[in-house]
């Protein structure tokens, strides 16, 4: 899901209960899972109990469906949001309006209060953004 250049049609995964709840949480954590949540819509499909293994690991699974988000992104906005990610996380207190330097009218379209620290974007306001980076409208969201 981290490649740019390779677009998943989809996938059905079996991971570990933890992992479900980081890559479905509403604010991602780090800069990869914004990435990849900012272009796929995640979400958990059934809980797996341990007792369905063999041997039974010593946690919970999940089933995860993934699926490439309805607007897709153009290779400019994939770059921009990659980019303004991977700085925004290195500090994840700071204020978007500080940490994101596309403009606050262009923050304010994405659905991004310019005062919220960078660790409350939501995934699908990455994507938002990302679509608005590219020259898309947010209007098809």
């Amino acid at each position: 899901m981290g490649d740019p250049a390779v677009r998943l049609a989809g996938a059905e995964l079996i991971v570990q209960w933890g992992a479900a709840r980081g890559l479905t949480a509403k604010r991602p954590r780090d800069a990869e899972i914004a990435w990849w949540t900012a272009r796929y819509q995640i979400r958990i499909v059934q809980v797996i109990n341990s007792a369905s293994f063999t041997p039974p690991p010593r946690v919970q699974a999940a089933w995860l469906s993934v699926r490439p988000r309805a607007v897709p992104v153009s290779a400019r906005g994939q770059r921009c949001l990659r980019a303004i990610l991977q700085a925004s996380y290195r500090r994840p207190g700071a204020r978007t309006d500080i940490a994101l330097t596309c403009g606050k009218r262009l923050l304010l379209r994405a659905g991004l209060a310019p005062a919220a620290p960078v660790a409350e974007v939501t995934a699908d306001q990455w994507h938002r953004l990302a679509v608005l980076l590219g020259g898309g409208s947010t209007s098809a969201n």
